[in-house]
């Protein structure tokens, strides 16, 4: 068995390996908030992932805005972080059952809503179909 090793080339078990890893596929949109007649932007955006997939929506704001966030998803798994612009970790993320985001924005820029399945449900290729809500206000 030993001498088998000896005939498989490195870069066959390197593409093996990379085949069989988990698929950690990441997509980017852009959001553009409706305009309401409070002054206030909102959107909600209806998506699926699987796995070790994510999908970030980036939204832009300014300091002293109002953001909040809030998801619906047929899977408890179904978190979500925020990142302000230049952050070095994320500002919030979401817990199981937890409430949503609700905060005033530290600074302007634009704020990544990154959704992705807890590491548990993503090894083991669970999906979620999930709705999320972004709601940008000014103050007062």
């Amino acid at each position: 068995m030993q001498s088998l090793w000896k005939f498989i080339p490195i870069p066959l078990l390197v593409a093996i390996t990379v085949i069989a890893g988990p698929q950690n596929e990441r997509r980017s949109e852009r959001v553009r908030l409706a305009e309401a007649p409070s002054g206030a932007g909102a959107a909600r955006m209806y998506d699926a992932i699987n796995g070790y997939q994510t999908v970030e929506y980036l939204v832009d704001g300014k300091t002293g805005q109002s953001m909040q966030v809030r998801i619906a998803s047929t899977n408890s798994h179904n978190l979500f972080r925020i990142n302000a612009p230049a952050a070095p970790r994320a500002m919030f993320t979401s817990r199981p059952g937890g409430p949503g985001f609700s905060a005033t924005l530290p600074r302007d820029g634009t704020y990544r809503v990154v959704v992705f399945l807890l590491r548990n449900a993503a090894s083991e290729g669970e999906a979620a179909r999930f709705s999320l809500d972004i709601r940008v206000s000014d103050p007062g």
